[in-house]
């Protein structure tokens, strides 16, 4: 009797073992077949392009490799030529990006293969802004009708394109290089290294408003004069400025007045030896943080 109910409850045990085998390899199967779908439509809508025109703003996203596709996987063209660096503006009632022509294409002139276009979400009816050739850089929002870009134009040489969407007034700004914008926006910073050393000042019209440059002894030869660094206080009314001292291995602090014509209102030497400077405004604006160290103004 024993010896039936153990055969019994053998039996059983082997038959639920193979039905959990099968069941297990159908799972495997179809999975297996679901990956190599997955994996035949992403390569299928790597091929596949839409106009940004014919898709919805709100289904675009940027995949790791900066693509901008659609919910769907196709790339987001405009006219066929992929797009780059879609930004809104701070209202989001208005869109740009970038077009990407062709650069090895002859028939598309040197100085139009990359496009800044702007439109409204609502219509998306973009509009040329700008354009320019490979060199170009960055763009950006400046404000809600106001942008702005840049491109490179040799040694030490960075131009800033500034464009009023409303009047259509443009300005070209080509102080130096490393650009750094007041807080308020009304004025800008450059850097130069290599001839002179120093910072120029000037507003968004290209209009130079102030220049601290000193000329290098020897050319190329002071290393201390690259480590040159400014930077805005938090209410725009003063600009501070680490350089290299004239006849001197030494590095000075000096403060000027943006709202007084620049007038110098701080001079002091600081430590010398490091590597880098980092220059940070407290809050108030009436002391100023060297690597960690506070210099009252």
């Amino acid at each position: 009797m024993k010896s039936i109910l153990f055969k019994k409850k053998f039996f059983i045990v082997l038959i639920g073992s193979f039905a959990f085998i099968i069941f297990f390899v159908m799972i495997v199967k179809y999975f297996s077949k679901s990956n190599e779908l997955v994996l035949i439509e992403e390569s299928t809508d790597l091929n596949e392009k839409v106009e940004i025109k014919e898709t919805s703003l709100d289904e675009i996203y940027e995949d790791k490799d900066g693509n901008y596709k659609n919910k769907d996987g196709k790339q987001i063209v405009f006219n066929g030529s992929p797009i780059s660096q879609l930004f809104f503006s701070p209202s989001e009632k208005k869109v740009g990006f970038m077009e990407n022509r062709d650069i090895n294409d002859k028939n598309i002139p040197y100085d139009q293969t990359r496009i800044l276009h702007i439109g409204n979400v609502q219509d998306k009816n973009f509009q040329e802004i700008f354009h320019g050739s490979f060199r170009m850089g960055g763009w950006e929002w400046f404000s809600e009708n106001e942008v702005i870009s840049n491109s490179g134009c040799g040694t030490e040489c960075q131009v800033i394109y500034w464009t009023n969407l409303d009047s259509g007034e443009k300005s070209v700004l080509q102080y130096g290089v490393g650009y750094e914008w007041s807080p308020d926006k009304k004025i800008v910073f450059a850097y130069h290294y290599s001839g002179n050393y120093g910072v120029v000042v000037g507003n968004k019209k290209g209009e130079e408003l102030f220049s601290f440059v000193r000329e290098h002894k020897i050319f190329y030869s002071d290393s201390l004069s690259w480590k040159t660094k400014a930077t805005w206080s938090p209410d725009s009314a003063k600009l501070a400025l680490v350089i290299k001292k004239e006849n001197a291995e030494k590095m000075e602090l000096l403060i000027f007045d943006a709202q007084n014509n620049f007038k110098q209102i701080h001079k002091q030497d600081i430590d010398d030896g490091l590597d880098d400077y980092d220059l940070e405004w407290n809050v108030d604006g009436k002391s100023l943080l060297i690597n960690k160290k506070e210099i009252k103004i």
